[in-house]
């Protein structure tokens, strides 16, 4: 038996007062949890960040402080929900340096491993799972788009840049952005199949992307 130690990212730190929450837990310490999300509609990977900070009273109130960055979640999820990690143990790092509108925050993940399985599954999960950001938005489309929603990938001839379009949709009308992610064009070029669903916030917008091989 072996001990394995992995940082994750946490982002979405500047909505609805997360920022506030995570500096009184820097100050006054409290308690920390983890939560896989899998019914989360912008991504079924989610892992969730919930804080209780040590108020006068003694009252636990849970306030939800962030998530596992997506390209991460993505290779991580997938282990959370077989339970491949080993008495695990976590600690949450929150770095509030002075001048900085918002602390840094990552997940400090301890776990025993047994003949290096969960290694394993990490790899593979890696091997299968991507998220690529999109360019060249066309608003006008996906306001009629959900995120969480299925979409479906074109190659483009040239073979340099996948559009992504709505389900269902016919030749461009559907047309919601572009990537030139290159281990998916190896993908598509093979004609391999794939599930893929868009995401989107604020101003930006991604994909997660299974793939079956």
């Amino acid at each position: 038996m072996a001990v394995r130690t992995m940082s994750l990212a946490v982002v979405g730190l500047n909505h609805e007062g997360r920022g506030d929450a995570l500096r009184r837990f820097a100050h006054l310490g409290g308690t920390a949890r983890v939560e896989r999300e899998p019914g989360n509609l912008a991504d079924g990977n989610a892992i969730a960040i919930r804080l209780a900070v040590n108020e006068a009273g003694g009252d636990k109130n849970w306030i939800l402080v962030g998530y596992v960055a997506a390209d991460r979640a993505a290779i991580v999820a997938p282990l959370f929900d077989r339970e491949y990690f080993q008495n695990l143990r976590f600690v949450l790092r929150v770095d509030l340096q002075e001048g900085q509108t918002l602390p840094k925050v990552a997940l400090d993940l301890t776990y025993d491993v047994e003949d290096g399985q969960p290694e394993k599954e990490m790899r593979a999960a890696r091997a299968t799972h991507l998220v690529a950001e999109l360019g060249h938005l066309r608003w006008d489309n996906i306001e009629g788009v959900a995120s969480g929603d299925k979409v479906s990938l074109w190659l483009h001839p040239d073979g340099d840049r996948i559009h992504v379009y709505r389900r269902g949709s016919i030749g461009g009308l559907g047309f919601l952005g572009s990537t030139p992610h290159r281990r998916l064009t190896r993908h598509l070029a093979k004609k391999q199949p794939y599930q893929a669903t868009v995401h989107m916030a604020a101003d930006r917008a991604w994909l997660t992307v299974r793939l079956d091989i």
